[in-house]
């Protein structure tokens, strides 16, 4: 006897999605099968009932007679009579049924992956080998664990609003209270005051302008870059995975960074090696990567030397890596996901 499961049909394992490009998988889908996109179905049918009903009626009728003769005794006599009466009634009702069947994206992308699977359209990279053999234009699904992009990690947290704060203070700080005492005439201390306020707020709104202007050269505001390791040792590879903000399904993009996940996506460039981080930027990738070495390298000094104390200068040394790597280590290739799901 055959199990229920045998009766299935063969799917890939179901998945959960944090990440899903609605117009990439109905767009591929409908190239796939040269048809529109079906979003929903409804099934109607319609049906008549027959309800038959029989009545039975019957009736009895009896009489008893006693009668006495004589030198017998008495004697009992008795009849009856019957009938019965019988009626039948048919009804007709007509009934309807309506279904409607909604299609989700978790539909389509399973429909997608079993597609482009039978048809060997996906490349599977599990090292720098398989990577080395995609190439532009390629789908590929891989396995990774992300880290994030260090310079967009830094963006979320040195926000326009947080840089013209603290412009702001450093500006106030470096008036000395004696400076105040030069002035006796309280007039004087105010409109000083008030130009040193007004100075310091046209330095806040300048760094935060610039803040701004920094973050859409990194695309910082609609997109996300994160960094997924395949393969070990000789044979890591990153997979640059470059995420739209608003295709994103749970409300935390950096649930990217929980564990492994699995990417479906496109190959938008071959394997490159020692990448510079700034190759994105349309302005700062002018800036060559031994800059910011040399710039990171001087700040740790100055850092250090700062400090007079043993522990404080271990502590800048070791504990803090006062650095920001200026190229993508080692070789990686870039991608534009379709999904990203576990």
């Amino acid at each position: 006897m055959e199990s229920d499961n045998e009766n299935l049909p063969p799917i890939t394992s179901p998945t959960v999605s944090i990440y899903q490009n609605a117009d990439y998988v109905s767009g591929i889908l409908q190239q796939i099968f040269s048809m529109p996109l079906v979003t929903s179905e409804m099934i109607a049918t319609r049906g008549t009932n027959t309800q038959t009903t029989q009545g039975q009626e019957q009736g009895d009728v009896k009489a008893s007679v006693e009668l006495g003769f004589s030198g017998i005794g008495k004697a009992n006599f008795g009849g009856g009579m019957g009938g019965s009466n019988a009626t039948g009634e048919e009804s007709l009702a007509e009934r309807s049924t309506t279904r409607n069947f909604l299609y989700s994206q978790s539909y389509y992308l399973s429909a997608v992956r079993n597609e482009l699977k039978k048809r060997n359209l996906v490349r599977y990279v599990t090292s720098k080998t398989d990577a080395k053999k995609v190439n532009p234009g390629d789908f590929v699904e891989y396995t990774a664990y992300f880290t994030p992009n260090q310079i967009n990690a830094l963006l979320d947290i040195a926000t326009p609003e947080l840089i013209a704060e603290i412009t702001r203070y450093i500006f106030r700080m470096k008036i000395n209270a004696t400076d105040f005492n030069a002035f006796e005439n309280p007039e004087e201390m105010r409109q000083f005051a008030l130009n040193i306020e007004t100075k310091a707020q046209a330095a806040a709104e300048l760094s935060s302008t610039v803040a701004k202007v920094i973050r859409t050269d990194f695309r910082a505001n609609h997109t996300r870059e994160f960094y997924g390791q395949v393969g070990e040792e000789e044979e890591e590879v990153t997979a640059i995975t470059i995420c739209d903000n608003e295709h994103f399904i749970v409300q935390d993009e950096d649930r990217m960074l929980d564990g492994h996940f699995t990417v479906l996506g496109k190959v938008t460039s071959a394997v490159e090696e020692d990448v510079p981080i700034l190759a994105r930027n349309k302005l700062l990738n002018r800036v060559h990567p031994e800059v910011i070495d040399s710039f990171f390298d001087e700040l740790k000094v100055k850092a250090s030397d700062s400090n007079k104390s043993k522990l404080a200068e271990d502590f800048v040394n070791d504990a803090v890596d006062v650095a920001l790597d200026s190229r993508i280590s080692g070789d990686s290739f870039r991608v534009i996901p379709i999904a990203v799901f576990a």
